[in-house]
C-alpha cells in the first residue's frame, strides 16, 4: 500500500522522516491498517503562537495525517503520528462511516467519537512506546553503544595483559603501582666486588711508583745541576 511523506515547511525534517519511514510498517502489521496514506508535515506561525494550538489532525475523506512541526521535537511529533495512525486504522474499519460533527467538543458531545478518541490515545501511546523499546533506530542506538564499550573493555583488558606478559617478572604481591617503579638493579656477587677492589688496587699502585720514579729524577737532576 502507497504511502508517502510530504515536507511543505522549510525545515530540515529528515530525521523526522526517517523515523517515520521505519515506524509506519510497525505499526501498520499491529493496526492492521491498509490503503493509501499521505503525511503532511507543516509550518503555522499563528497555530505555533497559540499555546493550545493543533499538534495534527487526520482527514478521513483525503486519508491524509497533517502534522503542525513549528518548535516541537522530533518524538513529540512521532507521538502524534501514531495518535493520527489510530484514526486512520480506524478510518480503514469503516469507524467514520456517517455524519459526525468534529467541531470543538466533539470528543466529549458524541460517545461513538469519545471511544474512538480514547483508543487513539491508548494505543497510540502503547504503540509508540513499544516500537521505541524494541526495535527502534534508539534502541539500536543503544545496543550499537553497549558494543562500543564492550569493545573498548576487551582491548584494555587485552593491553593490561600485554602489558604484564612483556614486563620483566616481579614479585606476585607487587601493586599496580610497583610495576610503574623502575626495575631494580641487578646484583652483585662477593667475587665481581673483590675482583673490582683489586683492580682499583692496582691502579693505586702503579699511581704510587709513577709519583716515586718522577720524584727520584727530579732529585738527582737537582744534585747534579745545583752544586
Amino acid at each position: 500500500m502507497s504511502f508517502r511523506i510530504r515536507n511543505k515547511t522549510s525545515q530540515d525534517l529528515s530525521v523526522l522522516e526517517g523515523l517515520v519511514n521505519k515506524f509506519y510498517p510497525y505499526a501498520q502489521e499491529r493496526m492492521k491498517f491498509s490503503g493509501p496514506l499521505q503525511l503532511t508535515l507543516v509550518s503555522d506561525e499563528e497555530n505555533y503562537s497559540n499555546p493550545l494550538g493543533k499538534t495534527a489532525y487526520y482527514s478521513p475523506s483525503e486519508r491524509e495525517i497533517v502534522i503542525y512541526t513549528d518548535g516541537r521535537h522530533p518524538k513529540d511529533m512521532m507521538r502524534s503520528f501514531s495518535h493520527e495512525l489510530v484514526h486512520h486504522a480506524q478510518n480503514c474499519r469503516g469507524e467514520f462511516d456517517g455524519e459526525f460533527e468534529t467541531n470543538e467538543g466533539y470528543a466529549q458531545n458524541n460517545k461513538h467519537l469519545r471511544e474512538m478518541e480514547s483508543e487513539a490515545y491508548l494505543e497510540g501511546n502503547l504503540c509508540f512506546r513499544d516500537w521505541e523499546n524494541s526495535g527502534s533506530p534508539l534502541g539500536e542506538n543503544k545496543m550499537e553503544s553497549k558494543l562500543e564499550t564492550k569493545i573498548r573493555e576487551v582491548v584494555r583488558n587485552f593491553l593490561l595483559e600485554k602489558t604484564k606478559t612483556d614486563a620483566p617478572d616481579r614479585a606476585p604481591s607487587d601493586t599496580p603501582a610497583d610495576r610503574l617503579k623502575p626495575l631494580e638493579e641487578e646484583e652483585v656477587t662477593e667475587e665481581e666486588v673483590v675482583e673490582e677492589e683489586v683492580v682499583e688496587e692496582e691502579e693505586v699502585v702503579e699511581e704510587t711508583l709513577t709519583e716515586w720514579k718522577n720524584k727520584s729524577i727530579n732529585k738527582l737532576l737537582m744534585e747534579k745541576w745545583c752544586k
